[in-house]
């Protein structure tokens, strides 16, 4: 009876001492991280987006192009269609050991719309959605503007220039 006794009364002594203090986890870094797209020609377009460096983060622009199939003399025969321009961004960024930088990686996607000419009075086809896909993955400095992409689309007379700056959020 007494052996019993002695380990219950120990423990409930020690039960009621404070624990040392755990050292507390410093919050996972959420990040922005903001993208320059420049077509020739065109002015340059700026997307950013903030999220926390344990997952990606993703956003989809599309925008809807009305068109029209059939013959053209033939107002009954006529059909209207949609589909869309779209730029897709996927990122994800994680610290790297070294101070001041991180790994970035990007995943762009822009699809445009081209269609072909057709002769008067025939059935003009529907136009095609080539798509420019950009994968970058590499350090950056945090704070620094860097060129990461500049590609020319070999579908479409366009060239791409795409520029990041990643900062870290407080």
């Amino acid at each position: 009876m007494h052996q019993v006794a002695v380990p219950v009364l120990l423990f409930s002594a020690l039960a009621g001492l404070p624990l040392a203090a755990q050292p507390a986890e410093p919050a996972p870094a959420a990040y922005r991280v903001e993208v320059f797209l420049r077509e020739a020609g065109t002015t340059q377009r700026r997307y950013f987006v903030v999220a926390g460096a344990q997952g990606n983060s993703e956003f989809r622009l599309s925008h809807p192009i009305f068109y029209e199939t059939g013959p053209a003399g033939d107002p009954l025969r006529r059909q209207h269609q949609f589909t869309e321009r779209s730029l897709s961004l996927n990122r994800a960024v994680r610290s790297l050991s070294e101070p001041g930088k991180v790994r970035l990686t990007l995943l762009l996607n822009v699809e445009n719309l081209d269609r072909d000419a057709s002769p008067p009075g025939l059935e003009a086809p529907p136009p095609r959605r080539p798509a420019t896909n950009f994968r970058v993955d590499a350090p950056l400095t945090l704070g620094t503007r860097t060129g990461v992409a500049s590609i020319d689309d070999p579908v479409l007379p366009r060239r791409y220039d795409v520029d990041v700056t990643v900062t870290r959020m407080q």
